[in-house]
């Protein structure tokens, strides 16, 4: 048999390496003036000063207008592709390997290439080297294109000092205090990503500190002075005042209105007011949900407190951590009588109170013994019932009901039921996080 079996290996390895042979040779079916792309390649210069080359050469690579076509077990996908061309195969197989298998040839296109390197210029100048030149370096060998795109970054500018600049005194002072946490530091590459991510977090900084209408577009495209310092720039960054004012607002929270059982159709007199802990409650008197204290204690805001988004942020975030509601909404509105005051109102969409879900399956166990045992059938049901605000504390309320039986079908009478399973069990879950003694909020 192992003699058979060699006998066999040889001629089937033969006619594997025969076609592997012709369909490696694909560019016999290419025109005249066309080559394949067979690969492409990044080399840096060697004036290029870059931290991690290997990293940049994973993010270029990503710019590749036109990629090498990939193989099959060897086998050229492009090859599939010809193949299905000169073939009138219209089977199912036939399609599936066409739609799976094969891959449109890469016929190397000049013009792709020069794209292909004009993107990764501009990709390095924003990431701080304005110095970089990119272009492609074709080689051609039997009809077959080999491509390097030789990069020269240069060395990157980076940061020497920076001015932060701005006409509105306000922020003028909030520049001056927040400079030790700015992402704009000495030695710094300056790219377009730090720049961005230097707005973010002044943006942020501001808006936590009362400037509620203050946007990212009030700050200015950045300036930088190169001449001092080769390779150093000095950096200009200048924070503009609003359009119809000299400077920007500080705003103070002045009501919170909070509807703990929101419904649209319902016009705002249909509410009771209810004052607890400095919020106004408007509450349905057709759906006492959950009690208010419990909702106060998930709001991080407070009246008269200055303004700032991320106690609004993470207000919304707990309201919804309560699981007892499909919706919250949180509404800023300046005050009427005075603009520097902003009125917070919180509309909350309730769930369903109760859910249940139904849990079936049947089974077949295989008791085939010398003994005569018979074989059994179980079946098994299991209802669970969810409340999701048990004693109007956004408790969460589980309870599993499990039933499952086990029969002999062959056995007539008191035998036929072989085993009977009954179950109950009850989950109460308190909301982790509720702070009972102002502990998280006066962090």
């Amino acid at each position: 048999m192992l003699n058979r079996a060699r006998k066999l290996y040889y001629p089937l390895l033969a006619c594997w390496l025969c076609l592997l042979g012709s369909a490696c040779n694909t560019t016999k079916f290419l025109q005249a003036d066309e080559q394949l792309l067979k690969s492409n390649s990044i080399k840096f210069s060697k004036d290029s000063e870059i931290p991690n080359k290997r990293n940049l050469q994973y993010e270029l690579e990503g710019f590749y207008k036109q990629k090498v076509n990939s193989r099959f077990f060897l086998i050229p996908r492009e090859w599939f592709y010809y193949k299905a061309l000169d073939s009138s195969d219209s089977s199912k197989f036939a399609l599936w390997k066409k739609r799976v298998i094969a891959e449109e040839p890469a016929v190397y296109k000049e013009t792709l290439s020069i794209a292909t390197a004009e993107d990764m210029e501009t990709y390095l100048q924003k990431k701080g080297y304005y110095e970089a030149e990119v272009y492609a370096d074709e080689n051609y060998r039997r009809k077959k294109a080999y491509v390097t795109y030789m990069v020269s970054s240069g060395a990157p500018l980076r940061i020497d000092t920076v001015i932060f600049n701005s006409r509105d005194a306000g922020i003028q002072q909030m520049l001056e205090n927040g400079q030790p946490r700015t992402l704009l530091r000495k030695g710094e590459i300056i790219s377009e990503s730090l720049f961005e991510a230097e707005k973010k977090r002044l943006t942020t900084y501001l808006r936590n500190n009362g400037y509620a209408d203050f946007d990212s577009y009030y700050i200015s495209p950045i300036e930088a002075d190169t001449t001092v310092v080769p390779h150093t720039a000095q950096l200009y960054f200048e924070v503009l005042p609003p359009l119809q004012s000299p400077d920007h607002r500080v705003f103070d929270i002045n009501q919170i209105t909070i509807f703990p059982a929101y419904d649209p159709t319902k016009e705002v007199s249909a509410y009771r007011d209810s004052l607890i802990e400095g919020i106004l409650f408007k509450l349905d008197p057709e759906n006492d949900l959950v009690h208010p204290e419990v909702i106060a204690r998930s709001v991080y805001v407070k009246p008269g407190e200055t303004y700032n988004q991320e106690k609004i942020n993470r207000t919304r975030s707990r309201l919804g951590l309560l699981g007892i509601y499909k919706f919250v909404r949180i509404e800023e509105q300046v005050n009427n009588t005075d603009s520097n005051l902003v009125n917070i109102r919180i509309e909350l969409t309730p769930n369903k109170k109760l859910a249940t879900d139904l849990n079936f399956e049947l089974n077949y166990t295989n008791r085939s013994t010398t003994s005569g045992s018979g074989n059994l059938l179980g079946i098994f049901l299991g209802p669970t019932f969810r409340n999701r605000n048990a004693f109007r504390g956004a408790e969460l309320a589980i309870t599993n009901l499990s039933a499952g039986l086990d029969i002999d079908p062959r056995i007539k009478g008191s035998r036929f039921w072989n085993t009977i399973d009954l179950g109950i069990q009850t989950e109460i879950i308190l909301p982790k996080f509720l702070d009972y003694f102002n502990i998280w909020k006066n962090i």
